[in-house]
């Protein structure tokens, strides 16, 4: 246990008045009284307060005389608020600091805090507790730093004293989005206050680097937290720097410095007007592509039309939506036999920008087409023969597709033909045609073909349950009782038929056909045994010697299906014979 004494009074007047005892700032023994001096965020706007924070794990002592050491060219001392009841010797005084207790030159000045309690009970309330709040007002020009040293302390007690270094604001600068020609989006982030609450923040931006609060700024309100600014009345196309900054009464703290470029001032799109094509007797096909908004928004864009040359919106026109990139236009209402320019157009709110112009013509006739496709799997059916008359014929490509110029008023029918295929409907009649006819189409059904043959076996005698398979879903067939066989396929069906019985073999082991057109009959395989049954030796051998089955011992190796092999069966009745 540590005994409290009472400080002389004479210690306490000479501290008081002329300081001429100086310790150092950290002095340690068993227990210490510690002061620590802590920002108070309550400070108007202009000034600076610090709270000068006492602990110690006994409050019950003599007393405390302290020096709050700062920096008069930062920092003017205002006054104090005490929060002790009891014990302040007096007001606190500020001295200057010719002897540097603190050892830190920049410090010229301290405030002189004295407590005394001649009962030893001081500070006689929970701890840790702040003892007073010292008020300054700032010059503005940046962070100061405040230091503690030690006048007298209650005997048997350490001591320790904490100070502290009020910073300028900290605050970080958001990347600039949202770029026009005249103004951008940024913000920032206020991390720390530093040692005085932020009184305004916002961004401040030049076409210098390194921009302050003398440039151009926003005020985007006070306080800590992120915050959005709004930047405005800037030049087209022109380089500009922006900084957060947060300010302070000890002043501004900025942050890092972003860059951005204004798009160019606003011009009229530009666009290019696409080749006409799909060109009938009152329409045809064009379109564009709005390669450039001209620094605003495309609102309108199509294709505009005319019999005479450099059309514009005030004619005949498409709407083809807004934006750049390339659209495709559908321009309809068109005479016969007619000339017409047409020309691109986008629309942005400087005026109207035209592509190039192109021309084209008008059809003076009428066109049929049209597909032929098969029934079977809709595919198109090439080299069909589609007649027209009088008017000649024209050929389906690979696709299937056919098209025919005719005059108007036209009067005649479409018949197609080719080799295999029926058509529905078998012709298409039409009547004094007056426009241009489009998906005139027939579909073919394949004729259906026929495989046929016998097989039979080396005497020519029909062998019947054989099963003839068709490659490519041809299907099966199975021989009758005279080994013939039949089996249709479509037209133009390639595959192998191969034939197949346990116990033959066939010779020729398969047939291959290649796009069959026509029947194709008498496709013959001959059988050939490959083994005999002990009931077929047995049969044999019954016509041979005159036996009966019951009497016959025959040992022959069998497999488990009962065959004997040919060679085997072959010995044994050439020993029977002999």
């Amino acid at each position: 246990m540590f005994i409290k004494k009472h400080l002389p009074m004479g210690i306490i007047l000479g501290f008081i008045t002329v300081f001429a005892v100086v310790f150092s700032t950290v002095q340690a023994y068993g227990i210490n009284q510690e002061i620590s001096i802590v920002p108070d965020m309550s400070a108007p706007s202009g000034s600076v307060y610090v709270n000068v924070q006492y602990n110690c794990t006994d409050n019950s002592v003599t007393g405390l005389g302290i020096r709050v050491h700062f920096n008069s060219a930062r920092l003017t001392y205002n006054g104090y608020d005490s929060f002790l009841s009891s014990g302040s010797l007096s007001d606190p005084q500020v001295q200057n600091d010719t002897e540097n207790h603190d050892a830190d030159i920049s410090t010229d000045k301290f405030i002189l805090l004295g407590y005394q309690d001649m009962n030893g009970n001081w500070p006689g309330q929970s701890l840790p507790a702040i003892l007073a709040r010292l008020k300054f007002t700032a010059s503005g020009t940046g962070g100061s730093e405040l230091r503690v040293s030690r006048v007298t302390n209650a005997a048997g007690f350490g001591f320790t004293g904490s100070g502290i270094w009020l910073n300028l604001p900290s605050v970080t600068t958001s990347p600039a989005g949202s770029i026009t020609q005249t103004g951008a989006g940024s913000g920032g982030n206020v991390v720390s206050a530093g040692g005085a609450p932020v009184v305004s923040r916002g961004v401040c931006w030049s076409t210098s680097q390194n921009p302050t609060i003398s440039n151009s700024k926003t005020s985007n309100g006070s306080g800590i937290g992120s915050f959005s600014s709004t930047i405005s009345g800037l030049l087209p196309n022109t380089t500009y720097y922006v900084r957060a900054y947060a300010t302070s009464s000890l002043g501004t703290g900025y942050g890092s410095q972003v860059s951005f470029t204004t798009t160019q001032a606003a011009s009229i799109p530009t666009v290019t007007t696409s080749t006409p094509g799909s060109i009938t007797q009152t329409g045809a096909n064009s379109g564009g592509n709005v390669t450039s908004d001209g620094g605003a928004s495309v609102t309108s864009r199509g294709v505009c039309w005319s019999t005479s040359q450099n059309p514009t919106t005030a004619g005949s026109k498409t709407s083809n939506g807004s934006g750049t990139g390339i659209f495709s236009s559908a321009i309809t209402g068109l005479s016969p036999g007619t000339s017409y320019y047409v020309r691109a157009y986008a629309v942005n709110s400087k005026g109207t920008g035209y592509g190039n112009q192109v021309s084209f013509t008008t059809s003076s006739s009428y066109f049929i087409s049209g597909y032929a496709r098969s029934s079977a799997n809709g595919y198109g059916i090439s080299g069909v023969t589609m007649s027209f008359g009088s008017l000649g014929s024209v050929i389906t490509d690979n696709s299937g597709y056919y098209t025919k110029t005719v005059n108007p008023g036209w009067t005649g029918a479409i018949t197609p033909s080719i080799s295999g295929y029926t058509f529905n409907p078998g012709s298409r009649s039409y009547t004094s045609v007056s426009s241009s006819l489009f998906n005139q189409d027939f579909s073919g059904t394949p004729a259906t073909l026929s495989i046929s043959g016998y097989v039979r076996n080396s005497s020519g005698a029909g062998v019947s349950g054989v099963s003839i398979s068709l490659s490519n879903s041809g299907g099966t067939a199975v021989t009758d009782t005279s080994g013939y066989y039949t089996k249709s396929v479509s037209y133009g069906w390639s595959g192998t038929v191969t034939p197949q019985k346990s116990g033959y073999t066939f010779t020729p082991a398969d047939k291959s056909f290649s796009n069959v057109t026509a029947n194709q009959s008498n496709q013959d395989f001959a059988a050939n045994l490959t083994d005999f049954s002990l009931q077929d030796i047995i049969l044999v051998l019954k016509i041979l010697t005159g036996t009966t089955a019951d009497d016959l011992y025959l040992k022959a190796d069998a497999d488990k299906n009962g065959k004997v092999e040919i060679s085997d069966a072959i010995y044994i009745m050439q020993k029977i014979a002999d």
